[in-house]
């Protein structure tokens, strides 16, 4: 969280790397084989060294839908490309908005990005892969906490979301429902409920 007002390059970076971890750390949970780019030539050495070429986050999700049965929604996939797509502009073109540090639009737009991204990511950890990951939870709930201290977190979402950076409706239902963790059972939960679109409520 601290990146994206210092160092926002890296914030979408490190962020998008995330993603891709829990991709393969899903993956990688069916047979370490499958995270090799090339499984056929998978050599135990050369995985143990780090040495080895992993699959991109298009395989990661290929191959965990037709192999692991693990379904990601249109929603999921538009929304991880999108960080990728943004992630490898950043990496291999010259974006002048991150030159210095970027205007309150930029960052806007960034924190939306990722505050969609975490939603999206985190309901597949803790409910689709909660068994899974189950030993990792109190650790997951951690960072959940740590979006929803944010304020940016709940009108970026609004904003990624409906689209509407006077936050309206959605801001003020999502205000009035925060509640912050008091124990283990009652950690802030994201989810989508009411309209087509769906309305933030954080509970």
């Amino acid at each position: 969280m601290a990146e994206l007002n210092e160092r926002p390059k890296y914030s979408v970076i490190d962020f998008c790397s995330a993603i891709e971890v829990f991709l393969k750390a899903r993956l990688l949970l069916e047979h370490w084989t499958l995270i090799i780019e090339k499984p056929e030539r998978a050599n135990p050495d050369e995985f143990r060294a780090g040495a080895a070429a992993t699959v991109t986050m298009d395989q990661a999700i290929s191959r965990l839908e037709s192999i692991a049965n693990e379904k990601i929604s249109k929603e999921e996939l538009a929304c991880f490309r999108q960080i990728r797509d943004h992630r490898n502009r950043l990496v291999h073109f010259f974006d002048k908005r991150y030159v210095r540090k970027p205007d309150e639009n930029t960052l806007y737009d960034l924190v939306a990005e990722q505050c969609k991204g975490w939603f999206y990511l985190h309901r597949l950890i803790t409910k689709n892969w909660r068994a899974q990951f189950i030993r990792f939870l109190d650790k997951i709930d951690k960072l959940n906490e740590l979006m929803h201290r944010q304020r940016a977190f709940l009108k970026a979402t609004s904003f990624a979301f409906f689209g509407d950076r006077s936050l309206g409706h959605a801001w003020k239902h999502a205000s009035e429902t925060i509640r912050r963790p008091q124990s283990r059972a009652n950690v802030p939960e994201v989810r989508l409920e009411g309209t087509s679109e769906g309305t933030l409520v954080v509970r």
